[in-house]
């Protein structure tokens, strides 16, 4: 089954609100890479060990990555090396449309996005 790899859970605003990451669960099962309280700038070696630890298993031709906002900014580049360390030559982002689709009337939704390096 895929998975979809979330960068890093997102933090609640201050009004409590998160992203609702359901349209994000149809192209597989969610997996935090990064909780929230995870500061990755502040020891990168340490984030570096904990992303390749959860990224072991990601297959490039079925997992997405995917940032939902709201947390640290450099998780996003330690997940993205992480994986090209790993040796993945190619990896699937969710990219979000803030565009309806046809089986989303009320908002957006989440569409893949290939990137090969």
């Amino acid at each position: 089954m895929s998975k979809v790899y979330i960068i890093q859970e997102p933090c609640p605003r201050s009004d409590g609100w998160t992203p609702d990451l359901s349209t994000a669960a149809e192209h597989g099962a969610l997996v935090n890479v990064f909780d929230k309280a995870d500061r990755t700038y502040a020891d990168t070696t340490a984030a570096v060990a904990k992303a390749k630890s959860k990224l072991k298993n990601f297959n490039p031709d079925e997992d997405f990555l995917l940032w939902a906002g709201f947390a640290d900014p450099s998780s996003q580049w330690v997940v993205s090396m992480s994986l090209v360390a790993l040796g993945h030559k190619k990896v699937n982002f969710l990219f979000w449309s803030k565009r309806p689709s046809a089986a989303n009337k009320q908002g957006g939704y989440y569409f893949p996005l290939s990137i090969q390096v």
